[in-house]
């Protein structure tokens, strides 16, 4: 039982350390992502400033246009600008938190493209880092509780199994 409740400590460990090295590569995920944005939208802003308009002016322009191609451009470039705005706002509220908490952050509001694209490549990793440890420690904590489980069911049978052998002992010897 020893060997076993060590056994579910390591796969919990091995488990829950993951969840920083997911954050992680998901972070470079959203900061590539960012970055592609940043370019489409700052050139729609230039290109608006060039006008003489700002950027709201020329989406309103282009979204009320009477031809069919600059409206839904339009309306194509307002979805990325809204798309990078969330990623902005996604960067910001994981850098004021702890890297500790970056996986609890992401599953509140993730990026689905982005959760998406991470998932698809993700390679487990063993994380040397402090919340790969402290993810790893609550891991174990919940590899041995889970893990206890089975044991504790398997002594309850066997505590039971000797006690019915005793009280039929006993009744035999009567």
């Amino acid at each position: 039982t020893k060997a076993w409740t060590v056994g579910c400590a390591l796969l919990g460990t091995a488990a829950l350390s993951q969840f920083p090295e997911f954050a992680q590569q998901y972070r470079q995920h959203l900061a590539g992502g960012m970055g592609e944005l940043q370019e489409v939208v700052g050139q729609f802003d230039e290109d608006a400033r060039r006008q003489g308009l700002t950027r709201d002016s020329a989406l309103d322009a282009l979204k009320n246009s009477n031809e069919p191609l600059p409206r839904e451009r339009g309306q194509s470039m307002a979805i990325v600008i809204d798309r990078y705005n969330a990623l902005v706002d996604q960067w910001s509220n994981l850098n004021r938190s702890q890297p500790v908490f970056y996986p609890f952050h992401i599953l509140q509001n993730p990026d689905p493209k982005i959760l998406s694209g991470t998932w698809e490549i993700f390679k487990p990793a063993v994380p040397l880092v402090a919340e790969g440890a402290v993810w790893g420690g609550i891991g174990a904590f919940f590899g041995v509780v889970l893990g206890r489980i089975p044991v504790m069911g398997l002594r309850r049978r066997r505590k039971r199994k000797k006690e019915l052998a005793l009280e039929a002992s006993i009744q035999s010897d009567n």
